[in-house]
């Protein structure tokens, strides 16, 4: 009974969780409640699994409670199953077997996020099947403190949860943005612009959740971080890789957005002003860079070194902005770097633990924000702690879908 308490303790914080409440993101940020929220799922199982085998030792009968108890189970494990093989930005998510398992599930059997994120959110499915389970149990009724307990959490959390899903989406859809206009940077990267369906206030360097309203257009919503400072038109730049942000390209001025945010802990306000920053940026990661630069009054007076990563120069979209910046500011430091390509006087060469020693010097009192591929992040944050520059002085989001 402990194991089952446990589980369903663990499946009431689930839905509190994924329901994006603003006080959590302020303390904790979106990605380390979803990294969470992954680990709780792993838990869940195990919770589920001792609490079925010991009950089963004692005794077993079949009847609706059981019933219920084994249908939530079961929907439960399979959705968290799924969930860490073909949603979840685990570590193991990079293994060969796994890329070729998510390979073969996206272009054999045309699975798209947005039908995972479907069968993920039958998790509330299994949550009122799991209450009724644990409400109708015998022990649960031995006192009137057990059902009122489970009963009153359960209500709490899933209220916030169809709030997050339900009321919130309605609203959201109430005040719709509007595409105001799409630029191509690059080849493979455009800035949207967008006109709010309201007021809206960011901090240079936190995201938002979009979806899109236009005939033929994915309907799930995506996380990007605004490439924009507050003062200016909300806007994000994005890189076309998977299936929804190649569908961009696709986008015309007047769609309708639907925007849910600002959320993050990706910014520079709580910073001292004497501190010096580094900023290192992985491809596409430069995005809240850029909102945090164009947020600075210019010319830039606080220490900042800036060092930014990508294939050519040709995805650099953004080189001639930074290097005006730097040419107006001493303590402004801005370095492009490029990985496949030669394009002299630009450096040849892949930002990592192993050269980042060569580009800055790594000062232990200094501020490091990362944003870029998940390797390159962890690499470049092992590099960082090998130096004994303290955690709270290294910053970074992840966020993979």
């Amino acid at each position: 009974m402990i194991f089952g308490l446990f589980a369903f303790s663990a499946v009431v914080i689930q839905f509190i969780l994924g329901s994006r409440l603003k006080f959590l993101d302020r303390l904790f940020g979106q990605d380390k409640i979803l990294k969470f929220h992954g680990f709780l799922g792993i838990l869940i199982i195990l919770f589920i699994g001792g609490h079925v085998l010991f009950k089963n030792l004692s005794e077993f009968e079949k009847n609706l409670q059981v019933f219920l108890g084994f249908s939530a189970s079961a929907l439960f494990n399979t959705i968290i199953i799924l969930s860490a093989l073909l949603m979840s930005p685990i570590l193991f998510a990079r293994t060969a077997p796994l890329k070729a398992l998510r390979h073969w599930t996206a272009k054999k059997l045309k699975v798209r996020y947005q039908h995972l994120k479907k069968i993920h959110n039958l998790v509330s499915v299994a949550g009122v099947l799991a209450a009724l389970h644990m409400l109708m149990a015998s022990s649960t009724s031995e006192n009137l403190v057990r059902p009122v307990y489970l009963g009153t959490w359960f209500v709490l959390s899933f209220s916030v949860y169809l709030y997050h899903k339900v009321i919130k989406t309605l609203i959201l859809r109430l005040k719709p943005w509007t595409v105001s206009s799409i630029k191509y940077e690059s080849d493979n990267i455009l800035t949207i612009s967008l006109s709010p369906g309201g007021e809206f206030t960011h901090k240079p360097g936190q995201f938002v959740y979009v979806s899109f309203q236009q005939p033929g257009f994915p309907t799930e919503e995506h996380p990007f971080t605004l490439s924009s400072a507050p003062h200016q038109q909300p806007a994000f730049s994005a890189k076309m890789l998977g299936e929804f942000t190649k569908a961009l390209k696709t986008l015309q001025p007047g769609a309708k957005a639907f925007v849910d945010g600002p959320y993050g802990l990706f910014t520079i306000s709580n910073e001292p002003e004497n501190r010096s920053l580094v900023f290192l940026a992985g491809g596409i990661g430069i995005t809240p860079f850029l909102s945090i630069l164009r947020s600075i009054p210019k010319p830039i007076e606080r220490p900042i070194h800036l060092l930014w990563n990508t294939k050519t120069r040709s995805h650099a979209y953004a080189h001639a902005e930074l290097l005006s910046y730097a040419q107006q500011a001493p303590k402004f430091h801005y370095e492009l770097l490029l990985t496949q390509e030669e394009a002299p006087p630009i450096k040849k060469m892949r930002l990592s633990s192993r050269t980042l020693g060569e580009l800055i010097n790594i000062a232990a009192d200094s501020a490091y924000y990362i944003c870029g591929p998940d390797a390159q992040m962890e690499d470049l944050i092992r590099c960082l702690q090998k130096h004994r520059v303290p955690s709270r002085q290294i910053h970074f989001e992840r966020f993979a879908f």
